[in-house]
């Protein structure tokens, strides 16, 4: 009786430290999120990654939130920029012998064209997947040469959780990106927006602003929007 009464006492035990253990991980799982940035280190930080002014037209500024972008998305990665690649230039026709490609024929002889875009590239490494689909772990980032001075000029070294959009026109393993879409990693485990609304401030998620919360809060987020949509996110 003795063996059995002892028995079941180091197997309550070893459940208690068990049970324990994993109490104490998920609560310093949900602290490691919960923590945020004081108002006068995101201050600093904004010296060395600023808001991203500038917009195509006051309207686009207010629909294009964090969200939004998420709705057009297929992927939610975490990146690290390794380097800025030359331009590379588009044809936005295809063949000349199409009403388009006649039409830019005859803005050509008028000496301007809209056929041809030029786009800005940065060789990063993929170095989280949160959602979406699959992607390789290097790739490229861009944006529209056009908007060189609406979006980020990231330097080697920066790291983004942002959203990639796939255009089939562009060559592989290219992905579009926008400010819109962005948050820059900061003191390791932190984020702050790459853009932020004049009348609205961070376009984060309605009622849960992510500028100083933590990698994993943000995560958090986009992985609840993208599996449950805007009302059931938790």
């Amino acid at each position: 009786m003795k063996t059995v009464t002892s028995k079941y006492l180091w197997l309550l035990i070893v459940f208690i430290f068990a049970a324990g253990g994993t109490g104490v991980s998920l609560l310093r799982s949900g602290e490691a999120e919960n923590k945020s940035l004081s108002p006068e280190r995101i201050a600093e930080l904004r010296e060395e990654y600023p808001v991203v002014l500038g917009t195509l037209t006051e309207a686009v500024s207010k629909e294009l939130s964090f969200p939004k972008i998420l709705d057009v998305s297929q992927t939610a990665a975490v990146v690290e920029v390794l380097e800025k690649l030359p331009e590379y230039t588009l044809n936005l026709i295809g063949d000349a012998n199409t009403p388009e490609g006649k039409l830019d024929e005859k803005h050509r002889s008028m000496g301007f064209s809209f056929a041809e875009a030029q786009f800005t590239q940065f060789r990063v490494k993929v170095t989280e997947l949160i959602a979406g689909d699959p992607v390789e772990e290097y790739i490229n980032l861009y944006y529209n040469s056009d908007f060189q001075d609406i979006e980020p000029d990231l330097a080697p070294g920066t790291k983004l959780v942002t959203i990639l959009f796939k255009a089939p026109s562009h060559p592989e393993g290219n992905y579009s990106f926008t400010k819109f879409g962005t948050y820059y990693v900061v003191d390791d485990n932190y984020v702050l927006s790459a853009y932020e609304s004049d009348e609205h401030g961070e376009m984060s998620f309605p009622g849960k602003p992510m500028n100083g919360r933590s990698v994993d809060a943000l995560i958090h987020e986009i992985k609840a929007y993208m599996k449950y949509g805007p009302s059931e996110s938790k």
